[in-house]
């Protein structure tokens, strides 16, 4: 139920960071039981929210509106707005919020694939580092799944140790099979 500002902010972030299309002004009203105004002042701060990852709102007359910026940065305002549940909830896969929004990847057989792949590497690491990398694996394979590709990537190359490599291509080639995607 969105009954709160803060709510009403969780549904438009939801909302426009996993559409594909255009949201009618008249859908988010009706949807939100809000005025036009009141949609306007939650707009700015969906704008104010969404700009430090170069994602801005856009609207097209008879359409609606979409939000405008590359993949790389969507992903991580995904991650950084929307995937910011409790940790025991994500832990304890009580966490809905990722399960929905990458609705098309088996959470289940994620989390086991996940699990298995890096036991040995991730004992050693915080469950911060575990949740966000979680979220994030699962979150690009959606994406991939969805025919989301990355353009760029905005790193230099990436070195791993040799243990680390064999871990992560273990994961890819599960995922891959799994999930039947080319990655």
């Amino acid at each position: 139920l969105v009954t709160s500002a803060h709510s009403r902010l969780t549904f438009l972030l939801r909302v426009f960071l996993t559409a594909d299309d255009y949201i009618s002004q008249n859908y988010l009203v009706v949807t939100l039981y809000i005025s036009q105004n009141t949609l306007y002042n939650d707009f700015r701060i969906l704008r104010e929210k969404l700009a430090p990852f170069e994602i801005s709102v856009v609207n097209k007359s008879n359409y609606g509106y979409k939000l405008e910026g590359d993949e790389y940065n969507r992903r991580l305002a995904i991650v950084n707005l929307i995937f910011q549940e409790d940790l025991y909830g994500f832990i304890t896969s009580s966490n809905t919020t990722v399960r929905d929004v990458c609705h098309n990847i088996d959470y289940h057989q994620f989390s086991n694939i996940f699990y298995d792949s890096y036991s040995q590497f991730i004992l050693a690491e915080s469950d911060y580092f575990i949740k966000n990398a979680f979220a994030t694996m699962l979150l690009t394979l959606s994406r991939i799944k969805k025919g989301y590709f990355l353009e760029t990537f905005p790193f230099p190359e990436i070195t791993f140790s040799l243990c680390t490599e064999i871990l992560f291509n273990k994961f890819i080639a599960s995922t891959s099979t799994a999930f039947d995607l080319t990655i």
